[in-house]
């Protein structure tokens, strides 16, 4: 003859009380698009470095933060640096992380900076003689 299961326990209930909550925070803070910005490898202070679709991530943001102390992100956003940056790796990233202090849902955006590089092309002509 099999045990009875019990049908519920305060642990069992607590525990899914806790995934629920976890499963609402990882909803909460979504990662949108990776965004990838082409740089020379010298950074001015104040100086633009481009722009992110802030909206096509999160409509309802009303605090919007940089994780890098580097760059600043405007409402709009621009991203322009804060201190003269040397890109010594090929790549560099920061995240924008987007707010809504109402209701506290978080968004981010990761952006990877690259290395803007100069492609040159070689261009072949013929020269072809008049006979």
């Amino acid at each position: 003859m099999a045990a009875a299961r019990p049908t519920s326990s305060p642990s069992g209930a607590l525990c899914r009380q806790l995934l629920l909550t976890l499963t609402i925070l990882t909803f909460a803070c979504d990662a949108c698009k990776k965004v990838t910005l082409h740089v020379p490898s010298k950074l001015d202070a104040e100086k633009f470095v481009g722009r992110v679709n802030l909206k096509e991530c999160f409509k309802s943001a009303n605090l919007i933060r940089s994780s890098d102390p580097d760059f600043q992100i405007l409402e709009d956003g621009s991203v322009y640096t804060t201190n003269a940056i040397l890109l010594s790796s090929e790549k560099r990233n920061f995240t924008i992380l987007l707010s809504n202090t109402e209701n506290q849902e978080e968004k981010k955006i990761l952006v990877l900076l690259e290395h803007q590089t100069k492609v040159y092309k070689t261009i072949k002509m013929k020269y072809f003689l008049p006979m």
